[in-house]
């Protein structure tokens, strides 16, 4: 059902902008053919996000494949640091000439990517020369220098690659510029321009220009700084609407045949591209995108929808209000709000009375749409009764009414709610809802799962969730990504973590390791612990296992072998030790930890744990906090005192409480030393 958003190749270029690739393509091959040695030159194509700068690049790279042309294609973006982007651009480089005739050139490669690695950037690019560094760092470079061989000298051996360079001809491709942090951009810059201009070398680099120049405004001038590194800037060609209104109407013909809908296309101009009366101005939901990326969005939340909602609402109606919704969602919210204004029908005679409704009416409108123009407009079609309060003569009668009715338009009284349905608060979860989910689980994005799940809880979903996927385990059960997920869930949702249910995740979890074949089961389980901190987890799948390992009439053959249970203790023994103590000043599952700790015999650390607990006032909170009932006169709390006086004397703790006037007047206190006077009397 879903439109992947991926990167266009030549074949599937529906903006016609192959010619451009191959124009690009073109002047890159003259380029290389002018003479042996060719100065470095940085070309860079920028555009707005989603404008299609990655699949420009893509149809370039085909467009020289056959030109004896060497491309390298380099992602900054996946490397986390300095060194690391820098280190792994060489090792890039390395690896693409690694073949007998370019052992020379590999050699001075690895020599120049050591030498950068010893050195401090700064005094690395001043070696090489440029007016971009500080002159006060001179001193301290040629000191640095002096001590070093002229063979080690990076100018030489930059020299040496130049030569190696001569007769070749290689294009590195880098997309995505922008993502990286400002201090990134500026040093990604750097490389290209000063530290691996190579010879015979093209760079063909991709942003956001606008992105970058904020990035680099303050430390770096901005847009100036760009213009130093970029020797031809190239910009994507700005989208068609033309040929943008045949690719919607393309994917619209497309969606009515798969639901079996009709396509009124006379309706569909009504909102598509239209010029209304006496306005400068053309209208439509065409004008809400501006690139491919749009579109792939509107599609596949178009048609999610519909696959919900399709026997109960007209297909152009409800392509328009999708658009809205995705593309001004805050007017979106307005309209469900609002369907008295937008489709009653309450006049009766136009008197001064009426005219005054109607004023009231036009000033409650306009500030739903605020200020939209384009939205104004296209309403005032969807609405026809919008439309009538903004005529000379209104009328006061609800036209084509069985029209409206028969066709499931949205003006319609026995229809307008349907349009909104889905975005009520519903606690059901449809089996296409549960699949949607599954994707995405399949697809194995990591921040597009924990938004999934966020969302599911925010809609008092995720319970339900968990039962419905028990039944889809066979599709999900040998994804190791989502089992590994559910093991690092608290880490990955730290600011939602107070829903997390631990039973349904632990569940969920045994059942998807109940149903891995027992050859591999410890290898992916050992896998995962090794990974996951999450020793509460951890410890409790573990202990169900021993559990029902030797429970009578469950399972035929042992779940883990003792062995096995044995080496994944060890590795939850260890990740206990490295537990900061300092993490549980505001921690919740103290006694939990305290407990698991108790169990592996970890005692010491329990006892380290506490003692620098109660070392603060808050830390002494927590410790009462994570043992104690939170009202008073609690059936349970002697059971509590004496659970807590386990992991530390409560006498040492009243002494700590009578001490600390900071926190006398704590609720829990109160309830601290009730237990305190009911333990001492038993």
């Amino acid at each position: 059902m879903f439109k992947e958003d991926k990167d266009v190749k030549i074949s599937g270029d529906t903006l016609n902008r192959k010619n451009f690739a191959k124009s690009l393509a073109l002047n890159i091959q003259n380029y290389f053919g002018r003479q042996d040695v060719n100065n470095c030159l940085t070309i860079g194509l920028m555009g707005e996000w989603g404008s299609g700068k990655t699949s420009l690049l893509n149809m370039t790279e085909e467009y020289l494949k056959d030109s004896k042309i060497k491309i390298i294609k380099f992602n900054p973006w996946i490397y986390s640091s300095y060194n690391q982007l820098v280190g792994q651009f060489f090792d890039e480089l390395i690896m693409e000439f690694t073949d007998s005739r370019d052992v020379s050139l590999t050699g001075f490669l690895r020599q120049y990517k050591i030498k950068v690695n010893e050195l401090e950037l700064a005094k690395k690019l001043a070696v090489v020369g440029t007016s971009l560094i500080d002159s006060r760092l001179g001193s301290g470079v040629e000191r640095i220098l002096g001590s070093s061989s002229e063979e080690e000298n990076l100018a030489y051996l930059k020299k040496k690659i130049d030569e190696q360079f001569t007769g070749r001809k290689v294009v590195c491709i880098i997309d995505d510029l922008d993502r990286l942090s400002k201090d990134e951009i500026a040093e990604m810059f750097k490389l290209i321009k000063i530290m691996a201009d190579f010879k015979n070398m093209v760079y063909l680099v991709s942003f956001d220009k606008d992105v970058v120049s904020e990035a680099l405004k303050k430390d770096y001038g901005g847009e100036k700084y760009i213009e130093k590194i970029i020797n031809v800037p190239l910009y994507v060609p700005s989208i068609d609407y033309t040929e943008l209104r045949d690719f919607l109407v393309k994917h619209f013909k497309r969606i009515s045949r798969t639901y079996k809908k009709n396509l009124d296309i006379g309706r569909l101009n009504q909102f598509l591209d239209f010029q209304p009366f006496q306005h400068g101005k053309r209208c439509g939901i065409l004008y809400f995108f501006t690139n491919m990326r749009d579109i792939t969005r509107f599609i596949n939340i178009l048609e999610f929808n519909l696959e919900l909602i399709i026997d109960e609402v007209n297909l152009i109606d409800f392509i328009v209000i999708t658009a809205i919704q995705v593309f001004h969602s805050e007017i979106y919210d307005k309209i469900k709000l609002n369907e008295f204004l937008l489709i009653n029908y309450h006049y009766t005679a136009f008197d001064e009375l009426q005219r005054d409704i109607l004023e009231i009416e036009k000033s409650e409108f306009e500030e739903l749409v605020n200020k939209n123009e384009n939205v104004n407009h296209i309403l005032r079609v969807l609405f026809p009764k919008i439309g009538n309060i903004y005529k000379d003569n209104p009328s006061f009668k609800f036209k084509n009414e069985d029209f409206a009715d028969k066709n499931l338009l949205i003006h319609h009284p026995n229809h307008f709610k349907a349009y909104f349905k889905l975005n009520s608060v519903i606690k059901e979860l449809s089996e296409s809802e549960t699949d949607f989910v599954v994707g995405y689980i399949n697809s194995k994005n990591k921040s597009s799962v924990v938004m999934e799940f966020t969302r599911l809880y925010k809609e008092n979903k995720l319970t339900i969730f968990f039962e419905n996927i028990k039944n889809r385990l066979d599709k999900i059960h040998k994804n190791k990504f989502f089992l590994n997920f559910l093991f690092n869930i608290e880490t990955l949702m730290w600011e939602d973590i107070f829903f997390l249910n631990r039973d349904e995740i632990e569940e969920l979890c045994l059942e998807m390791i109940y149903q891995i074949a027992k050859r591999d089961r410890f290898s992916v389980l050992k896998e995962i612990y090794q990974k996951s901190n999450n020793v509460i987890l951890l410890f409790d799948i573990l202990d169900t296992i021993k559990m029902k390992n030797y429970l009578p009439y469950t399972y035929d053959e042992l779940i883990l072998e003792d062995e096995e249970i044995n080496d994944l203790t060890e590795i939850i023994k260890e990740k206990f030790n490295k537990i900061p103590n300092n993490s549980f000043i505001i921690e919740n599952k103290l006694s939990e930890v305290l407990y698991i700790g108790t169990k592996l015999n970890l005692e010491s650390k329990n006892e380290s744990i506490i003692n620098d607990l109660i070392s603060t006032s808050v830390g002494l909170l927590n410790l009462l906090n994570s043992f104690l009932p939170i009202k008073e006169n609690s059936s349970f709390l002697l059971r509590n005192m004496e659970q807590l006086n386990e992991y530390k004397n409560i006498d040492e703790i009243k002494k700590l409480v009578d001490n600390d006037d900071s926190i006398k007047d704590e609720f829990i206190v109160k309830i601290f030393l009730e237990g305190y006077v009911k333990f001492n009397s038993q």
